[in-house]
């Protein structure tokens, strides 16, 4: 009941937003004041994208969805990249579209929509998973829960982690890993290096998400350099890289610190709200967006983080 109402407080909310003008007046606002507008995405899986109960986590679809959002940004904004925004004195309300993990699904669906609006995007790539059929640690929590092999209770630990609170302890780990090998999955669920060449090929960048994708938060400097070392260096193989995404936006002092060591130009957060020229390079906010959202839901999310209010 609480999601259903949730959800239908976002549709009529963001309805009324374009219905009253009150979009418009924020996109003006938004060229004069030059501002920077960044949506994350991570996959097309139906347990992530969803309105209101969870599907298949194996499962992918809503690209119709995901083009009328990219229609729509192409006809409201100015794709631009970082370096783009940062160097343009245009009064423009600039857009930006990111895919964190590196899942198959970002190149069999979401690559040809952006490629049809002349989009710009930065896919980060966690490379230890690359041309594997391993999965990141809480997609195998969710699927080992959807099909009764753990219980429900180990989705906890991945809540924990994104608050920063705590992370991921071995036994967990080992005991998740374990049951995950025994299922013996015949599905590659995230990209290999000929995809990320096609990537690059067709105009978009990669960028690092970490080796391991580790909380960067919980590792000690020198496990937190290793960690961003070892991605550029399988991603420099391809293409040059200057740009990181936190995984599970977990980074502190020490992060920013490594980051301007290493050269790197930008860092993107999950922090909530809009960009402008002043922002730190390295401490970039986005939207976190769904593909199955509506455009409602995606006018309520634009609105709610120019205001800077939370709930989204």
């Amino acid at each position: 009941m609480k999601k259903l109402a949730s959800h239908i407080i976002k549709e009529l909310i963001g309805f009324g937003f374009r219905i009253f003008g009150v979009f418009y007046l924020i996109k003006q606002f938004s060229k004069k004041n030059k501002l920077y507008y960044v949506f994350n995405y991570h996959n097309f899986s139906k347990y992530n994208n969803y309105k209101l109960k969870r599907g298949n986590i194996l499962e992918t679809g809503y690209e119709e969805s995901f083009e009328k959002q990219i229609k729509f940004f192409n006809k409201h904004f100015k794709f631009s990249y970082p370096s783009e925004f940062f160097k343009s004195t245009a009064k423009e309300c600039s857009v930006l579209v990111t895919f964190d993990d590196g899942y198959k699904d970002n190149y069999n669906i979401a690559l040809p929509i952006l490629k049809k609006y002349d989009a710009k995007a930065f896919f980060f790539i966690v490379t230890s998973l690359t041309g594997t059929r391993d999965m990141l640690m809480h997609d195998k929590i969710r699927l080992l829960v959807q099909l009764n092999k753990v219980d429900k209770s180990f989705e906890s630990i991945p809540r924990y982690l994104y608050k920063g609170t705590k992370n991921y302890d071995k036994d967990s780990i080992d005991y998740i890993s374990k049951v995950y090998d025994e299922i013996n999955l015949d599905e590659v669920r995230m990209m290999n290096n000929e995809d990320l060449e096609g990537i690059v090929n067709n105009g978009f960048k990669l960028g690092n998400h970490t080796h391991n994708h580790q909380g960067l938060s919980f590792l000690t400097e020198s496990e937190q350099l290793s960690e961003m070392e070892k991605c550029d260096t399988i991603l420099r193989e391809i293409t040059n890289v200057n740009t990181i995404a936190y995984p599970n936006g977990l980074y502190n002092s020490e992060t920013i610190a490594l980051c301007k060591t290493l050269n790197y130009d930008y860092g993107f957060t999950i922090l909530p709200g809009v960009n402008d020229k002043g922002t730190n390079h390295l401490e970039l906010k986005r939207i976190g967006v769904n593909a199955s959202d509506s455009l409602n839901v995606i006018v309520f999310k634009i609105i709610m983080n120019y205001f800077g209010v939370s709930w989204i």
